[in-house]
């Protein structure tokens, strides 16, 4: 989470451009650039802390919200009606007419509250705090408020994954 933080307020350059952006979406093996990069973020936090701890998080690389999801080891995943954790990855699925696409967003848990909601950091996304919906395409990299105990208009929670889950552990 305190690498996560370091991005926030982080600005991209128009077109899911710039620098740092570049980098999330290299990690996640982007090419070319220009890319949604919520995910690629979410790898690139991971393997920072990987680099730091020594650990070895199950993240998948992808800049897909879904193919994350799917590439997940089932350990490592949780459904509702299980309450997030802080450290966890929420991922959303964008619905269509009613119907499930391949298209989605993910955010790092910072904080979860007792009255259903959850401060999240997310890139690829707008400004913090300014609404309750989700936005897939924003300008960088912001704090959210989200809720975990319902879904947000044609985005549907997935669930959470804990990138360090062990499998004994679950």
């Amino acid at each position: 989470m305190d690498v996560a933080n370091e991005f926030q307020g982080l600005v991209e350059c128009p077109g899911n451009k710039g620098p740092m952006v570049e980098k999330f979406q290299s990690v996640a093996g982007a090419t070319p650039f220009g890319q949604p990069y919520c995910v690629g973020y979410v790898i690139y936090c991971a393997d920072q802390v990987d680099l730091e701890l020594g650990t070895k998080h199950c993240l998948k690389r992808t800049l897909g919200s879904v193919a994350l999801w799917e590439g997940a080891p089932d350990y490592s995943r949780t459904l509702r009606p299980y309450e997030p954790k802080a450290g966890m990855i929420v991922v959303w699925r964008i619905y269509k007419g009613g119907k499930p696409t391949w298209a989605g967003h993910v955010g790092i848990i910072l904080e979860v509250f007792a009255d259903g909601s959850m401060e999240t950091i997310e890139a690829n996304t707008s400004n913090p705090h300014l609404e309750e919906r989700i936005e897939r395409d924003g300008e960088g990299v912001n704090l959210k408020i989200r809720r975990w105990d319902r879904d947000m208009g044609r985005f549907k929670l997935m669930g959470f994954i804990d990138p360090w889950a062990k499998q004994e552990e679950i």
